[in-house]
């Protein structure tokens, strides 16, 4: 893309990153329209970002609590796999090779906490 060499005042830059955050299109699409390369507007979004009308109830301390949602949430659903494979696995067994592949499992689990300790 031709290098584009233009500058820009405060309120330019400002009410194209309000049309980021209003508009119902791309980032790509609006700096097209502006006439700009999207790296610009991508830069100007994080320097000006949303303004805080934007999202009134937001606060700085919701982020460390959804920081600990997505964590618990990605355990979850990786116990949630496991579960889904163990019961695929036991519904293939027959009862006998159930409680050979269940003792197999837990000394293995067993023995892997013990190393890690």
């Amino acid at each position: 893309m031709k290098r584009n060499n233009k500058n820009y005042d405060e309120e330019f830059k400002k009410r194209a990153v309000e049309l980021v955050y209003t508009q119902d299109t791309t980032l790509k699409a609006i700096a097209e329209d502006l006439g700009m390369p999207e790296s610009t507007l991508r830069q100007w979004r994080k320097k000006y970002g949303p303004r805080k009308d934007y999202y009134p109830n937001y606060k700085p301390e919701d982020n460390e609590e959804i920081r600990q949602l997505k964590k618990e949430l990605a355990r979850t659903r990786e116990e949630r796999d496991i579960l889904k494979k163990a019961i695929t696995i036991c519904g293939s067994l027959d009862r006998k090779s159930w409680i050979y592949w269940m003792i197999w499992r837990c000394n293995t689990v067993y023995l892997l906490y013990v190393m890690l300790l």
